[in-house]
């Protein structure tokens, strides 16, 4: 899977809970996780953070990021 593809997903998936959250009862939606370390594994779970470390110990964003701030604050606005 790609980043944009990630990205689109992700955002359709956030909107998709608004747009459900009375029949499913939810009140948040929180994401699993911020910051991983992952580039260079098999596991999925090493992809889910919206940002990552890097090989020198910096910190970057994912396009994830961005798509899950966007649809944060378009559902907020509902």
């Amino acid at each position: 899977m790609t980043t944009d593809q990630q990205s689109r997903l992700l955002r359709a998936a956030v909107r998709e809970l608004a747009r459900q959250r009375t029949q499913l009862g939810l009140r948040k939606v929180l994401w699993y996780a911020w910051l991983t370390r992952g580039r260079g594994t098999t596991d999925p779970f090493a992809y889910s953070g919206l940002r990552f470390l890097t090989a020198s110990g910096g910190v970057r964003s994912t396009p994830a990021l961005r798509a899950f701030q966007r649809a944060a604050k378009d559902v907020g606005a509902r």
